[in-house]
This record gives C-alpha cells, structure tokens and sequence, in this order.
C-alpha cells in the first residue's frame, strides 16, 4: 500500500482550503426527494407542537382531523424514504455504529404493539419514530462534506428550537412571562446546540468561529428564557466534563475557571449563594420543590409500581403514561419510561447503545478531528437531562429530533468506519494509516460514497 506522509496531508488540506469558497454551494445541495423528506418532517414538528389542541386525556387515541394530519404526513414520509436511493447505504452504516440499537429498540418498539392495551395507538408512534430517525439520517448522508452536514444541523436544530418556543408561547395565550414561557422541552433542544457551539467556538477560526458564537448565543437565550432547571444543570456540567472526559486533562483556562468557583463558594455565606447562584441554576424553584422534584416524586413512585407489573417487556411503547388512573405526558425519568414501555429488555438495549456511543465518542485517534468535543458534550447534556424529561427512545418531538441530528452527524462524519471495520489482526501501523486517511477525507469534503470506495479499495491492497 502506498504510504502518505504528514506533509503531504499539509499540502492537499492547503489545496482543499483553497477551493472551499467556490465548492461549498455545490456540496451543500441535496436532491429534491430529500427536500420532500425535510419538509414532511418539518410538518410532523409543527403538527405536534404548534397544532395542539386541548381535549378530555381519555380522548387521546381519537382520530381527528389534526391527527389526519399526523398520520398523512407519516405516511408520505415513509413513501419518499422507499423512493430514497441512499436508504440502504445509510442502513448500512446505521449496522456498523451505535446508532444501530436505536434502530433496534424502534423495531422492538413496534413488536411491543402485539400485547399493547392499545395496539393501533402503540404501533403508530413506534413506526412515526422509526421514520423520523431514518429521515434524519438519509437526510445527512445526502450532504457531501461534513461542514454543510453540521451547518444544516445547527440551523434545523435552532428552528426546531423556535418551533417549540411558539408552541409553548400559543399553549399559555401569549402570555410572555417566564413563568409563562417555562419549559422543560425547547430549553433541552438549546442545551444540546449551546453545548456543541460552545465547545466548537473554541476550536474554530474565521466564518466556522463567529457561525458558532450566533448559534451559540441565540440558543442560550432558549436556556435563559426556557427557566428549566434541567437544563440548566445539564448545560453546566456538559460544559465543565466534556473536555476533561474527550482530552483526558483539563486545560489552564478550564482549571482557572473551577479554581475561581470553589472560591467563591468559599468566600460567600451560604444565604447568599443560595439566593444568587442557585435562583439561576435551578430557575428560581424554591428549596420545597427542589427537594420533591417539583411533585416527580410522586409520579416516579406510582410509575415504578406499574413497572413491575410486567417487569420483562414492558406494557407497549409510548402507552403507559396514558392510560390508568395517573396521567401524565411523561414519566419524567428515561429510564422508567423505558422500563414503562419495554422493560428490561428496553432498558438493555439503552444500556448496550449509550455505552457504544460513549465508546466511539471518546475513541483516541491520531490527530483531533472537528466535532468530536462538541458532539460529546451534545450527547453529555442530553443524558442529564433525559433523566428529567426523557427524549431519547419516547414518543417523537422537537427534541428527540435535535439530538437525532446529533446522532446522524456523529455517525456519518465523525466515527471512523475504517477503524471500527478493522480487524484485530490487522497492524496497528495499517490501521492507524486507514483511520488517518478516513479523518482527513472527511475533512477534505469528500463524499460518504468516495469514502467507503478509498476504504474498500485500501482493504483489496
């Protein structure tokens, strides 16, 4: 195999960089079945949280005419995605990654319909999460480079945000208050965007640099305004861990940073911290509610109960919280919603995929690639706050479609298919060679497609 020294890399991302202005509308255009797919996706959101209406909680699983809607534009999306000629290519790399447990549960989700209480209500919102997070993905393998990829996430993910936001504003009558305008939703969506931008700002120059500070910025007026504690703290600690968790070290400026807390943790009484730090760590909440979690409590007590009615597969995907004599929108807690809907073999399959995801997200490589930190601090955030609003393997919403964006970035861009398609028995100098050449022809905006054929070709030699 022909060697490619450091030097050489030098001279072709030179080259590259070179003609990044005049190749950057040619690599941002997607084909227009996939528009179609962005736009039926686009109405599902807006359906979901705009188009809401208020209605008795028995009458949940009545069809509508804002469910027609719903179901019409689920239906059409999952038309279009058999039209997808990149289907199975993105299936494909969905096998070789952790997102692959994601698709797993969502057919497990879909089997749970079989001893659902409501098997057409279950089977329906485990077939609309299974498209919206094939959507996600067939949508960012049509990107040719990672940098048009990850802008599309930063702006899909911001209007989702927004989309959300005037959702809750129509939900209170326009009332614009913070108490109002609470929520534990939109502000997650922005936690996981501030987060990425906050780390990449850092890591960036020029246009990529002051792209981040707006996205950046824009969404931590979603945290302020949101008024969740959530995502408050999972914003916080994302920031403080991810780049010790990625690096393995904190940098002098990280480190400034905690020493400059601790001493004012020090230096201020304990009255006075807890009036000004944790009013706006934990939105004002008063030390009652804090304590009982803002009345989880209860729900998480009478949920676990219900959950060890069917400790194995769980009652039936997105059904539990509806029915019976607690109703809630949600279990307020990932892993009992899990548990709630598919048991303990849901809660393994969440289990076995974080922990891949942690895998890939922190795997060495042999030089710092873009997007990496960030992308773990996304994933770091949305963890934390699952555990008090869950949108990850739920009922589908602006959420859960951010960090599927996430999700989709992190798996076509920025995990290595050439090292995880290694074998053990290769050498390490092989590998390491193939893992360089897969981190810098994404960098150098090739496509997935040339990408796989330099893999397999390397393979033949």
């Amino acid at each position: 195999m022909q060697s490619i020294k450091s030097h050489d890399y030098f001279k072709i991302y030179q080259n590259q960089l070179n003609q990044k202005s005049s190749n950057e509308q040619y690599y941002s255009k997607i084909p227009f079945n996939t528009k179609i797919l962005v736009f039926f996706a686009f109405v599902l959101i807006f359906r979901i949280t705009i188009l809401v209406r208020k209605r008795p909680v028995e009458d949940f699983a009545v069809i509508d005419d804002f469910a027609m809607i719903e179901i019409v534009a689920v239906g059409l999306t999952i038309l279009f995605l058999f039209f997808s000629s990149n289907l199975k290519e993105v299936v494909n790399y969905l096998s070789k990654s952790s997102a692959k447990v994601l698709l797993i549960y969502c057919i497990v989700s879909i089997v749970s319909s079989l001893w659902s209480p409501i098997a057409g209500y279950t089977f329906f919102r485990a077939v609309q999460v299974a498209s919206q997070l094939l959507v996600v993905f067939v949508v960012l393998y049509e990107f040719k480079s990672f940098s048009s990829a990850e802008q599309f996430v930063l702006r899909a993910g911001s209007l989702l945000m927004v989309i959300n936001l005037l959702g809750q504003f129509k939900l209170v009558k326009y009332d614009f208050s913070f108490a109002g305008l609470h929520s534990n939703t939109y502000s997650n969506s922005a936690a996981m965007i501030f987060c990425y931008c906050f780390h990449e700002y850092f890591e960036s120059s020029g246009k990529d640099r002051k792209r981040f500070r707006n996205y950046g910025l824009f969404n931590l007026l979603g945290i302020v305004i949101g008024t969740s504690a959530t995502s408050n703290i999972a914003t916080l600690i994302s920031i403080f861990f991810a780049r010790f968790i990625f690096y393995k070290k904190i940098s002098i400026g990280m480190l400034s940073l905690t020493m400059l807390v601790i001493i004012i943790t020090v230096l201020f009484s304990q009255n006075i911290l807890n009036r000004e730090v944790s009013d706006i760590i934990l939105a004002g909440k008063d030390p009652h509610s804090v304590r009982t979690m803002s009345g989880r409590m209860h729900i998480w007590t009478t949920y676990i109960e219900v959950a060890k009615e069917r400790l194995i597969l769980g009652h039936g995907f997105a059904i539990t919280t509806r029915i019976g004599a607690l109703r809630v929108n949600t279990a307020h807690n990932v892993s009992l919603a899990i548990a709630l809907d598919l048991g303990i073999a849901g809660l393994f399959l969440f289990l076995w995929g974080g922990l891949r995801l942690v895998r890939e997200s922190i795997q060495p490589g042999p030089q710092p690639m873009r997007g990496r930190l960030g992308a773990l601090s996304v994933f770091i955030a949305a963890f934390i706050a699952c555990q008090s609003t869950p949108f990850i393997a739920t009922h589908w919403h602006a959420p859960n479609a951010v960090f599927a964006l996430f999700l989709a970035l992190h798996t076509l861009y920025l995990r290595s298919p050439a090292l995880a398609a290694s074998s053990s028995s290769t050498p390490i100098g092989l590998r390491r060679e193939r893992f360089v050449r897969d981190v810098w022809s994404r960098r150098f905006r090739k496509p997935l497609s040339s990408q796989k054929k330099l893999h397999d070709s390397s393979l033949i030699r």
